[in-house]
């Protein structure tokens, strides 16, 4: 839905009607007859102006394309696409898109890119792209669209508001995690003799080899085989089946200093990037807590959909001062199995207020129960901001 379109002076437009004024004013003062016709005549490109830019945005449908979900530091490209329904060629429209961050971390002013179409024939469409790059994670609101000509004269221009509201959620960074946690956390999968069960296979293709007595057929690699002369089968990754319990502890001071503000960021981008990896690895169960009130859960097999859950939630997740180890262990109390890691991240971590985790923590999770965050060098060596 379309509002009416609006007209307004330019610059240009102002001081050009107070030249017409001013040679009204002349031609009453001294009662010159030429000079009233030449004030006459002046007014033609005002009002032929004002005619033909509203004209120019007659028929002209705009749409925005733009993705659901991008990454802070990625480059975020947004299609604008004009078509013109009338049958004339519509000259100089001008769009300005608005994007504005909704409840940000840090306060930033809205981004108002805009784009310019020089012609637009009948029938015809235009797809003009701009791109931005969003530092911040969070929820951004794309506001109305807005197109302007000033076509043919440059004295007036008339502006049209187009009602295309939609949001885009911007996850946090993705950083980089050492080989000290992949040897820690993430072991390299061991293949199997996958070929002795029959069925469906027994995990992820990993590897081939050669064939053994007490392989099934249904896991040779014929072509393979046929190439080397001899029989080859296919070796599948074992399941591991491994439990991780992920708390991200959002805390920060009443007046947080931009330290604060920091150390909570890179909480985030850490949860996120391990909840980004784990996810690529098949046979992994995540339990992930973000601090809050109510707590928020997000529970399931690593996958593409528990990523998206995830990181959607972490975009989102708000730091507050409130200290809600509590709650989080007592939505965790009756699910909680004897062989589960816990990690917790926080960026209270290697403070004494960082210890309400583990006073707090049901009987023999304590023990289990690591705490780590940027304060700490162990962080620091296990993930790399991006």
């Amino acid at each position: 839905m379309s509002n009416r379109c609006r007209r307004a002076l330019c610059r240009e437009g102002v001081y050009y009607a107070l030249m017409v004024v001013s040679v009204f004013a002349w031609a009453l003062l001294f009662e010159a007859n030429l000079l009233m016709l030449v004030a006459g005549v002046l007014c033609a490109p005002l009002l032929l102006n004002a005619w033909l830019c509203k004209r120019s945005l007659q028929g002209i449908d705009v749409r925005r394309r733009v993705v659901r979900s991008v990454t802070a530091g990625q480059t975020l490209p947004v299609d604008i696409e004009l078509s013109n329904g009338r049958r004339r060629t519509r000259w100089g429209l001008t769009v300005r898109d608005q994007l504005v961050p909704v409840r940000p971390v840090h306060p930033s002013a809205p981004l108002n890119p805009s784009q310019f179409c020089m012609s637009l024939r009948s029938g015809q469409q235009c797809r003009q792209t701009y791109r931005v790059v969003l530092t911040q994670r969070g929820r951004y609101r794309f506001g109305p669209l807005q197109m302007s000509t000033k076509f043919p004269f440059g004295l007036l221009s008339a502006r049209r508001t187009i009602a295309s509201e939609s949001d885009l959620i911007v996850y946090p960074r993705i950083g980089q995690l050492s080989p000290s946690w992949q040897r820690r956390h993430c072991p390299v999968p061991q293949g199997t003799l996958g070929s002795r069960r029959a069925g469906r296979a027994p995990g992820d293709f990993f590897a081939v080899r050669e064939w053994r007595a007490g392989d099934s057929s249904r896991w040779v690699h014929w072509r393979r085989s046929v190439r080397q002369g001899q029989l080859i089968v296919r070796q599948f990754e074992q399941p591991s089946d491994r439990r991780l319990v992920l708390l991200v502890d959002l805390w920060q001071p009443a007046s947080p200093s931009d330290e604060d503000l920091e150390r909570v960021e890179f909480v985030v981008s850490f949860a996120a990037t391990v909840v980004a990896d784990l996810c690529r690895r098949p046979g992994f169960h995540l339990r992930l807590a973000l601090t809050g009130d109510p707590p928020q859960w997000i529970v399931g097999s690593a996958n593409a959909s528990l990523m998206a859950n995830a990181m959607e939630q972490l975009a989102v997740a708000e730091a507050s001062e409130r200290d809600t180890a509590a709650a989080v262990w007592e939505t965790l109390r009756e699910d909680l199995p004897e062989d589960v890691e816990i990690l917790v991240v926080s960026p209270r971590a290697g403070t004494p207020q960082a210890n309400h985790w583990r006073h707090a923590a049901p009987p023999g999770a304590a023990g289990r129960c690591q705490i780590m965050g940027p304060r700490e060098p162990r962080f620091w060596e296990y993930f790399k901001a991006v």
